[in-house]
């Protein structure tokens, strides 16, 4: 029978259900139900057995629970891997421990050949092994460590996930959702005291919650609340995240403590010992090689109460640490060290250099001179950090110690030549290798190099630049940049400059069908100030095969470039792209033409007019019009003809749907553009525009200004400005029509009662109850219908983003009013804190405003006489009483 069986059995021999014992031990139910099924391993802790114990109602030396413990140890040492059978019962060692031991004495035996058994001797160590055949081996004093000493982590998250569910509760309750709490992470959470605890802390967190209704992240004894964007119940969280060391510090410093503490019991200068610490993973947070990094720190350089390390880990023992590996590097003789402590010296070699530890760097120039070649050094980590080692001296202007590892960095076999792929997406950016790391280091020789040295970067780079390994090419863009950025300084010979240029153009061709490496290299062409016009012709084609936008942006910029001031012959093809191009690269031309001059060249606007015969394309004819903007704004001589482009623009868009890019731009600047027109007099193209944008359908809500243009023209357009206001009027009021029964189906949607209405779903809830409390100045019927729906929602409402739009569409003393009617109407007092930031601080006007609007002196009068308290609070005059909402 095992540990859980054996527990059930104590417990139903006395009445007990698994609640009744959980609660008398402060356990969780379901800890105890996993317990009993064998689903989680029986507790190591003695406290935790002897809380059970105590809980069953055992003497604590009696038969049963001596019995109870036996069976806790039998069976967590069945459940470790590797643990010899005569392990069993009336050990005094934890039973981790006493695991670690059989396994490392395993390991000793199977991997130095040496057989090793547990001594009597009571060391301040865990245990002390002795040969048992070969008598000259040194006894060894073995230390043993856990990566994660917390032993009740499973009941502290049960206990935790329960406290989480009386806390949501309790918050959902109160009216507060859209939080995210982060709580510490031990709670108060027994089944006597937590859930009053918890409905406490609710209730300060509700208090603060619509307080500081400005404040994102707020604290409340130790709890942070954040506010939350998304919908739905409250989130739960622990302030500390999650648990465990991480093993570059919290293990590191703990083991520093740990040992030195040891050394008044193992004197290294008179003890005999071989001293061993054993790390044990208990936890998966802990991998290999974050423990290699963890002892290759300088904390252990001169460790004299430590000699080796081993890593009982997922993936068996690994040797970690060795202190003939530490002396190895002090002396730099490595060929006494076997290939598993080699395997140690070039992990430490690898951190040593990502520290930037110059000693380390001296060392490994010192082995590969007597040595003659790199290939010594097998740790590939270890050769990548060389390289940005070197980088980093050449920064420091100290690039006469760096030549000679470049070579050897060049030919590193890492990456594989073989793989050869495009990732998803062509992203190779962050992709770094040996070889790719060189290509860093060349980028920064290039700017220090002589003529002499350059060819010598020169030579590596057109090596590199033919890698099969893609991430390799996309490395070498940078170091290829930075030649073509020397070269246009003119500071070398012709030879050099034209091998810069060659190779750059080959690099290009043959690399063409991949998007990121064209990508890349494209600027370096800027720099190229003699490249001819079918050179450029060429690179632009090459860029134009992978129409996005970046490269649509190169290809634009450089055939602009060129055309413009070195390539006038480039005309030709720059304007038949415009007409003909793909739409990205016309809509990145247009992006370009906006800072262009007008005033004193031709071919911009005769590229413009290009543009404009291209087929139509929203996102381009909304480019030109910003361009367009632009030109208007200055003082160009032919404005005339500019207006007649924006009205064949207008035109072009008649057919477009509401939500067209082209006319979002227009809408966002059509002011700006009437104030040009009408500044230069250009009358008869502004009345042109206007008519076909009403012809098309627009109203006030589409097109701001278009009104007062229609009003302001002359009186030669009089007559028709007259047909096209009435067209207008009609227009604006089949969109109120439509719009009106959208907001009343979307209100029903969310609780109002509108007779013979179906509900659907148009508007998002809070766009829905701003539009109704912007409408409710003219419809009371929408009025008297606000309240509810603000009450059935309130919940569910995003009141900071309610506050923030009602400022800015001026109807934040209407929302104030509407939420005050309903916390009155529906006994709902705590609505009213949603809305205090709006009030406003000034005295009441002497003028007050009337919601909704009057229309007659009457009507005033009522208004002021029947004002309910929620309309007098926000400085409102309303003629509906608090009655009609109930």
């Amino acid at each position: 029978m095992g540990f859980g069986a054996y527990l059930k059995e104590l417990r139903t021999q006395r009445q007990l259900s698994l609640r009744a014992l959980a609660a008398k031990g402060d356990f969780g139910y379901a800890y105890l139900s996993r317990l009993e099924t064998a689903r989680t391993p029986p507790p190591e802790s003695t406290q935790m057995l002897d809380r059970l114990v105590q809980a069953l109602g055992l003497l604590p030396e009696s038969t049963e629970a001596n019995e109870l413990r036996k069976r806790a140890f039998e069976e967590r040492v069945k459940r470790l891997p590797g643990v010899p059978a005569e392990l069993s019962g009336g050990q005094t060692k934890l039973t981790y421990e006493e695991a670690a031991r059989a396994r490392f004495v395993r390991y000793l035996r199977e991997e130095e050949g040496a057989e090793y058994a547990s001594s009597a001797s009571q060391l301040n160590y865990d245990f002390e092994l002795v040969p048992v055949v070969d008598k000259t081996l040194p006894p060894i004093a073995l230390k043993i460590f856990r990566f994660i000493p917390d032993e009740r982590d499973e009941e502290v998250a049960t206990s935790r996930h329960r406290y989480w569910s009386w806390l949501r509760d309790a918050l959902e309750a109160k009216g507060v959702r859209d939080v995210v709490v982060k709580t510490p992470w031990v709670l108060n959470a027994s089944k006597r005291t937590g859930e009053a605890h918890a409905h406490h802390i609710a209730s300060l967190i509700a208090a603060k919650y619509r307080e500081l209704t400005n404040q994102e992240t707020f604290t409340v004894e130790g709890f942070v609340i954040e506010r939350s964007k998304r919908e739905g119940r409250p989130l739960m969280t622990a302030v500390s995240g999650v648990r465990g060391p991480v093993p570059l510090a919290v293990t590191r410093a703990e083991l520093v403590r740990l040992l030195r503490k040891k050394r008044a019991y193992l004197p290294p200068e008179s003890s005999k010992h071989r001293r061993v610490l054993l790390a044990v993973q208990s936890g998966t947070n802990v991998h290999l090689p974050e423990v290699l990094k963890a002892f290759a720190s300088p904390l252990f350089d001169d460790f004299a109460d430590l000699e080796q390390v081993f890593f009982d880990g997922e993936k068996g023992m690994h040797l970690v640490y060795d202190r003939d590996v530490r002396e190895a590097f002090r002396t730099g003789a490595v060929d006494k060290l076997t290939p598993q402590k080699q395997q140690l010296f070039e992990v430490l070699l690898a951190r040593r250099l990502e520290e930037h530890d110059e000693f380390c760097w001296d060392l490994v120039r010192k082995i590969t001179d007597t040595k003659h070649h790199l290939r010594w050094l097998k740790n590939r980590d270890a050769r990548e950090a060389l390289a940005w080692f070197a980088e980093r001296l050449v920064e420091q202007g100290r690039d006469a110690e760096t030549w000679w590892v470049v070579p050897l960095l060049a030919k590193d076999n890492d990456p594989d030549v073989g793989i050869a792929f495009e990732p998803p997406g062509g992203e190779t950016a962050g992709l770094y290798t040996v070889r790719g790391a060189t290509c860093w280091l060349l980028r920064a020789l290039v700017a220090k190099a002589d003529t002499e040295q350059l060819k010598e970067v020169l030579t590596w780079v057109t090596v590199l630049s033919q890698d099969e390994n893609l991430y390799v090419r996309r490395q070498v863009t940078h170091p290829l940049r930075a030649l073509a950025l020397r070269r246009s300084k003119g500071h070398d010979d012709a030879f050099v400059a034209e091998s810069i240029k060659q190779l750059t153009l080959k690099f290009l061709h043959d690399n063409e069908r991949w998007p990121a490496l064209v990508h890349a290299i494209a600027p370096a062409f800027f720099a190229f100030v003699d490249l001819t016009a079918a050179e450029v012709e060429r690179v632009a084609s090459v860029l134009l095969k992978h129409p996005d936008a970046g490269n649509s942006q190169l290809a634009a910029r450089l055939l602009v470039d060129f055309a413009a001031a070195r390539q006038p012959v480039l005309r030709s093809t720059l304007l038949s792209l415009a007409e003909k191009g793909t739409p990205s690269f016309r809509r990145q031309l247009a992006n370009l033409f906006e800072d262009a001059a007008v005033d004193d060249s031709t071919w911009p606007v005769e590229a413009f007019a290009a543009l404009l015969r291209g087929a139509p394309v929203s996102e381009v004819d909304g480019a030109l019009c910003d361009v367009l903007l632009a030109w208007l704004a200055r003082d160009v001589t032919d404005k005339k003809a500019l207006a007649n482009y924006f009205v064949t623009l207008v035109q072009r868009q008649t057919s477009a749907p509401a939500n067209d890019p082209f006319l979002s731009s227009l809408l966002f600047n059509i002011r700006r553009v009437w104030g040009h027109l009408e500044r230069a007099g250009l009358w008869a193209q502004m009345f042109k525009a206007a008519e076909v944008l009403v012809e098309a359908g627009a109203v006030p809500s589409d097109h701001d200004g278009l009104l007062e243009v229609l009003k302001r023209v002359p009186q030669t357009h009089r007559k028709q400005s007259e047909k096209l206001l009435k067209r207008f009027n009609e227009n604006w009021a089949r969109r109120e029509e439509a719009f009106l029964l959208r907001l009343k189906q979307s209100l029903v949607f969310y609780g109002a009662r509108f007779a013979d209405l179906r509900p659907v779903e148009h508007m998002a809830r809070e766009d829905a109850l701003l539009f109704a409390v912007a409408q409710s100045r003219k419809h009371a019927s929408i009025l008297r219908v606000v309240p509810d729906v603000i009450a059935k929602n309130a919940d569910k409402l995003n009141w900071e983003t309610l506050r923030l739009v009602s400022r800015q569409r001026g109807i934040a003393a209407e929302l104030g009013m509407v939420t005050y009617l309903a916390a009155e109407t529906m006994a709902l007092d705590y609505l009213k804190a949603n809305v205090e930031p709006l009030k406003d601080a000034r005295p009441a006007p002497e003028n007050p405003r009337y919601f909704p609007e009057v229309t007659s002196k009457a009507e005033r009068k009522l208004a002021d006489l029947r004002s309910p308290h929620a309309a007098l609070v926000w400085h409102l005059r309303s003629n509906v009483t608090s009655e009609s909402f109930a």
